[in-house]
């Protein structure tokens, strides 16, 4: 008996670290952010100076890479200290609009000269492997191995398993310029865009079967709209002179907006973490609203960073800002109370646990 009751205690103690291991891995991710209280303060902490058109900024491990427009380059700068970042490398790119790095490898939008591919894994010797040269991209997004290319009116979809040999699977035609993705599981969020119109629409696009993709829902936001970011059935919209515009995606067959919120300024980027939203709004500078109710954003703080702020990229409590004229920008935000604390703590406690029955055993 006493042999089945040890066993028996020895398992529920197996179990219990073992619940504590799964909600402790819940808990820690340090982008999991929530407002501590009822203020935000963003103070400007360094930038990294280049005088030029600047279009997007991304992250990766301990580098910002940033497009420069008017010189045709790609910017690196070594972050691994926010508060005194430094470039370190740069590579030649026609053109960079928007572009995404990953597993050391950069995907760029570079207008005529169509996707071009870098690897970046040694920033200071960053070197061209590849490219895709079929029609003007202005846009792009990648997800896992497949590459989004919004090219002329229409979207490719590009299997990169070897980014030297991007392969085209297939091409949808969404009749406008593709401004912008988010991709979530098989569904491809297309911001495209009608210069003669000056009109946006989101087009909904099921890419579980890559060969053919399937359209499932489409919206017409009635302006032009820059930057897109889906957070559940909600789509965020950076809606240039009309501020941030919401629509709702719980019935793919009848979307509709929640919200068109009038700003003052150009809205031209945004980001989205729990009920905040993060905007680049042109001249008028990086803002932040509580969108805790969607029918009503409340501006919490805004910060001027010196030019137009074009895209945004948020990392814990940094934001790295693209401002044209400017270069990067990067901004803390004060305010937010992150998850790692509680995450840490469980790492700590599960720890302790095994020792203190170790210890239990001993006196027994």
């Amino acid at each position: 008996m006493n042999k089945i009751k040890a066993m028996k205690i020895q398992s529920n103690r197996i179990l219990l670290v073992l619940i504590f291991l799964l909600v402790s891995l819940l808990f820690i991710n340090p982008n999991n952010a929530s407002l501590a209280n009822n203020e935000i303060v963003l103070t400007k902490i360094s930038q990294v100076d280049c005088a030029s058109i600047i279009f997007d900024v991304d992250l990766e491990g301990d580098y910002a890479y940033f497009a420069d427009y008017s010189h045709n380059l790609i910017h690196i700068a070594d972050i691994s200290d926010p508060f005194q970042p430094e470039e370190v490398g740069n590579f030649s790119v026609g053109l960079p609009h928007y572009f995404e790095v990953q597993n050391g490898i950069a995907y760029v939008a570079a207008w005529t000269e169509g996707v071009q591919i870098f690897n970046v894994s040694e920033p200071t010797q960053a070197y061209k492997i590849g490219d895709f040269e079929h029609g003007t991209v202005g846009a792009l997004t990648i997800k896992d191995d497949l590459l989004f290319a919004g090219v002329g009116d229409g979207v490719y979809c590009l299997d990169v398993n070897i980014p030297s040999l991007p392969l085209n699977i297939s091409f949808f035609i969404t009749g406008g310029n593709s401004h912008d993705f988010f991709v979530v599981e098989n569904l491809v969020y297309t911001l495209a865009w009608n210069w003669t119109s000056a009109t946006s629409w989101i087009r909904v696009i099921d890419y579980s079967s890559p060969e053919s993709p399937i359209e499932i829902s489409s919206f017409d936001l009635g302006s032009v709209c820059y930057d897109i970011h889906i957070i559940g059935e909600y789509a965020y919209l950076a809606a240039s002179f009309d501020g941030i515009k919401i629509v709702d995606f719980t019935d793919m067959n009848e979307p509709s907006f929640i919200i068109e919120h009038d700003l003052i300024g150009e809205a031209f980027a945004l980001e989205v973490r729990d009920d905040l939203i993060y905007l680049g709004n042109g001249y008028s500078g990086l803002e932040v609203y509580d969108i805790s109710n969607k029918t009503n954003p409340v501006l919490l703080d805004k910060l001027a960073v010196g030019s137009s702020a074009e895209e945004i990229e948020i990392r814990n409590d940094l934001i790295y800002v693209a401002v044209d004229g400017v270069g990067l920008v990067i901004v803390q935000i004060e305010g937010l109370e992150t998850s790692r604390t509680s995450g840490y703590t469980l790492i700590i406690f599960l720890i302790l646990i095994p020792l203190s029955y170790k210890r239990a055993r001993r006196k027994r």
